[in-house]
C-alpha cells in the first residue's frame, strides 16, 4: 500500500478530508457556540490555542498510528514475508535484505505522510482566526494539497526548458 504512489495519493486524501472534517474546524466551532470564549476567559487564548493544537495533534497522531499498524498487520497477514513475492520485490527495490530493514522503509514513509498531515491539520485549525466559513475551512486542506501540484504542472508545460534542468 504504502509502496505505491497511487495508494499512497488516495490515503493522503482520506486523511487530510477526514481530519479536516473531525478536527479542523474545533477552534470555528468552538469560537461560534461560546465554549470558546468560557474557556478563553479562564486560561487565556494563547494557552487555549496550544491546548488544542496539543490535543487535535494527539488525536491525528493515535488515529495514524492505529491505522499504520492495522495496514502493516493486514500486510504481514496477506503477505507473509518467508512465502511472498511481494516482500522478496519490495526488498530488492529498497536494497534492503531483511524485514527489519523494510519496516524501517514502511516507518519512514510514515513518519513523512504523518508531518505533512500534521502540519496542514495545524494550518487548518488557525485558518479559523482568519476565515468564518466552516465549509471554507474544511476544504482548506484540499486546496493546500491541490494548487501546489496545480502551480507546478503549469509551470512545468511552460518553462519546460528550465524544468529539464533541475
Amino acid at each position: 500500500f504504502l509502496f505505491s504512489s497511487d495508494s499512497m495519493v488516495f490515503f493522503i486524501w482520506v486523511m487530510l478530508i477526514g481530519f479536516a472534517a473531525v478536527s479542523g474546524t474545533r477552534i470555528y466551532s468552538y469560537c461560534q457556540n461560546g465554549y470558546g470564549n468560557l474557556l478563553v476567559s479562564r486560561i487565556g487564548y494563547k494557552q487555549f490555542q496550544k491546548d488544542i493544537f496539543i490535543a487535535q495533534n494527539l488525536y491525528v497522531l493515535t488515529v495514524m498510528g492505529m491505522e499504520f499498524l492495522l495496514l502493516t498487520g493486514i500486510t504481514l497477514l496477506i503477505f507473509p514475508p518467508e512465502k511472498s513475492d511481494f516482500f522478496v520485490t519490495a526488498l530488492t527495490l529498497y536494497d534492503t535484505t531483511d524485514m527489519v530493514s523494510l519496516l524501517m522503509v514502511l516507518a519512514k514513509q510514515y513518519i513523512i505522510i504523518l508531518i505533512y498531515v500534521l502540519l496542514v491539520m495545524n494550518i487548518t485549525l488557525l485558518s479559523a482566526c482568519v476565515i468564518r466559513n466552516r465549509y471554507m475551512i474544511q476544504f482548506l486542506p484540499i486546496l493546500i494539497y491541490l494548487v501546489p501540484g496545480l502551480v507546478i504542472s503549469v509551470a512545468e508545460t511552460f518553462y519546460y526548458p528550465v524544468t529539464e534542468k533541475l
